[in-house]
């Protein structure tokens, strides 16, 4: 019912298989009892439930076609408490075992007697784990650790996920390499040409020596094909990009890469020749020229002149090394020049900066953190937004914040107009609602280039009967809660509803759809919002009592400023049970005060009063969620949600 334990998948062990096999998996978590259904996106990865689900294991049998798409997949069970939150299923290409204790100390490690392959373990209190296998010499053997990537965030963990480190060793137990972290990733990928025939042994361990359950990692092991880097790290959307490509045993060293035209923003591409596919890399599209960087462009006297709308490729190709660039900007214009690196797994740091004909700065930016970036530990792509007063000549200089620089430092740098809009975000991206009640949906707009205007918002893709709350993003403001109603009659399952948010821009009207995001918590403290692949509502059971407004008003509810107003609620209650209902505001914009109110323990309607203060402005659009909580003897607190209540701010009369 949905007053129960809603469904947590703590973590998958193991956290993913070979593609075209079938394999057992067992889900960890809270509140996963009576799981009946197991989604799975994409679809090319199909789970059936083996036995009876306890509240904290779920037993799974694993097909994985023998085509599917490489790399993560999005799980959730459906309980009668609603759907589970995502976890990530991995889907590799190579051979897979487990993990098999004790193999605490070298002396144990466990032998992989046939390479590649991928090792499926876990990390548990104060535990090492050792892994041997034979190598021949001029090998390169590259062993690459798959954790944070499996679950990038840990509630009540310092710093918040397993930071792997692995450590070679050679045949008489002397260190060869370590590797804790990638670059700014904290999944390790160690490359190691092997100097002469003999047994090796891997030791992987917590950077901390910490270990626990959820420790689980996912660790290749071969003369795989890995691609460290590429260059130019991006294409123009409608054609086909011939990229260069570094790393270790590739079979060759380019690519051509096929845009489509209505490509994403950043494509996963790999290097598929061969029997066993590279690792993919992130490659960066747009619809804008493209350029390469032209040496010598170190200083401003010999910096690259651009044609703009543009997006240049270019290297950091030393330490201390600078990059300049020369272009015309019109008067009026609002230029956008932002380096797109980290966004792509560069390691360039990036800082930007603009200067005028007469070589004065007028702008300087190092980090602009982007929040559809939500997982990225360091935020470094810089970002220039500017309105031109004087027309003429601007040049951008691109540097390493750290002055590092090589062959792996490579960027995009974009210089073009600024085109306002926005991005959107809803979460929960598992809200649940009993027969007869509703969900809250929080949806977050990521305004750009300065648009602020108004976004309208309208859910689609609801079942029948079902009905969402009028929203609309305010101008000026980033967020705004809505609600989607189940009849009471709904049937019990998953559905997937489309939340599109429309607006006026200056390039004209606007569609976009919303995106999922789920909520995490970081080392007991630090929120994130990562986005999801698909917002999944859950209908569950009914039961107690349901909440509607009283009238049928139409369009939004009027509140004059420095007035209240009232609203009457009513309530339905199952089977007639009593019990005292305490209504309460779960969220209202600043100023506007709803006071809560008690519903005695047989009546069926109170009254409400929202309060309006004198300085909210008005013309202020937003929604107001009320819920109401009854306390039994046998479920103990159930809540139950108001539809929400479109709410427009007016002067007073």
């Amino acid at each position: 019912s949905v007053w129960a334990q809603a469904p947590v998948i703590s973590y998958l062990f193991p956290a993913g298989g070979q593609r075209g096999t079938t394999v057992e998996v067992t889900a960890t978590g809270t509140g996963l009892r009576g799981a009946t259904q197991v989604r799975v996106v994409p679809a090319d990865v199909s789970m059936k439930l083996v036995g009876s689900p306890t509240a904290t294991t779920v037993k799974l049998a694993v097909t994985i076609a023998s085509k599917a798409d490489m790399g993560e997949h999005e799980i959730r069970f459906l309980t009668p408490a609603g759907a589970s939150n995502r976890f990530r299923f991995m889907v590799g290409a190579i051979p897979e075992v487990n993990e098999v204790e004790p193999n605490s100390e070298p002396e144990h490690a466990q032998a992989l007697s046939a390479l590649p392959a991928t090792v499926n373990g876990q990390i548990m209190d104060r535990d090492l784990d050792f892994y041997r296998f034979h190598a021949h010499a001029g090998q390169e053997m590259v062993c690459a650790l798959e954790a944070r990537s499996i679950l990038p965030f840990i509630a009540d963990a310092v710093p918040g996920w397993f930071d792997a480190v692995i450590t070679l060793r050679d045949s008489s137990g002397r260190s060869v390499k370590t590797i804790d972290d990638t670059w700014f990733s904290p999944d390790p990928v160690l490359i190691y040409r092997v100097p002469e025939e003999g047994d090796y042994t891997l030791e992987v361990r917590d950077d901390l020596y910490r270990g626990r359950a959820d420790f689980v990692y996912r660790l290749s092991i071969g003369a795989l094909p890995t691609i460290t880097h590429i260059f130019p790290l991006g294409g123009r959307r409608g054609t086909t990009a011939h990229v260069q490509l570094f790393g270790a045993n590739l079979p060759t060293k380019t690519l051509d890469v096929p845009i489509p035209v209505g490509a994403p923003a950043v494509i996963p591409i790999r290097l598929a020749s061969g029997l066993i596919p590279s690792n993919a890399v992130s490659f960066g599209t747009g619809d804008d020229s493209e350029a390469t960087e032209t040496e010598p462009n170190d200083t401003a006297a010999t910096a690259s002149r651009v044609s703009t709308p543009v997006a240049v490729n270019g290297r950091i190709d030393r330490p201390g090394d600078t990059d300049y660039y020369v272009f015309h900007a019109a008067r009026g214009e609002r230029i956008l020049a932002e380096v797109i690196a980290r966004h792509l797994d560069s390691p360039v740091d990036s800082v930007l900066t603009l200067y005028n004909a007469r070589g004065q700065t007028v702008q300087e930016n190092d980090d602009t953190p982007d929040p559809e970036d939500a997982l990225r530990l360091h935020q470094a792509d810089s970002r220039i937004l500017y309105s031109v007063a004087t027309a003429g000549d601007y040049t951008l200089r691109v540097r390493d914040a750290q002055e590092k620089g090589g062959e792996p430092f490579v960027y995009r740098l974009r210089i073009t107009q600024a085109r306002p809009g926005f991005v959107l975000r809803a979460f929960p991206d598992n809200p649940r609602a009993g027969q007869g009640d509703s969900a809250v949906i929080t949806v977050n707009a990521t305004r750009r280039d300065g648009f602020a205007g108004d976004i309208r918002l309208e859910v689609k893709d609801l079942p029948p009967g079902s009905r969402a709350s009028e929203a609309t993003i305010a101008a000026g403001q980033v967020s705004v809660p809505l609600t989607i109603t189940m009849p009471a009659d709904a049937p019990i399952g998953l559905f997937s509803p489309t939340i599109v948010g429309t607006a006026i821009t200056p390039g004209g009207t606007v569609s976009v759809e919303a995106g999922g995001a789920e909520m995490v918590m970081q080392a007991f403290s630090l929120t994130h919002y990562p986005a999801t692949r698909e917002i999944v509502m859950a209908t569950v059971s009914g039961g107690v009592f349901s909440l509607v407004e009283a009238g049928n008003r139409q369009g939004p509810l009027r509140l004059p400023v420095g007035k209240s107003v009232d609203i009457v609620v009513k309530a339905t209650r199952a089977d007639g049970r009593p019990g005292e209902i305490t209504l309460r505001p779960v969220a209202t914009a600043r100023g506007i005060v709803v006071k809560p109110a008690v519903m005695a323990g047989t009546d069926n309607e109170v009254t409400i009063t929202v309060e309006v203060a004198e300085n909210v402005r008005p013309g202020l659009r937003t929604n107001l969620i009320i819920t109401g909580t009854m306390r039994t003897l046998l479920r103990g607190a159930v809540s139950r949600v108001l539809p929400a209540i479109p709410v427009i701010v007016v002067d007073a009369p």
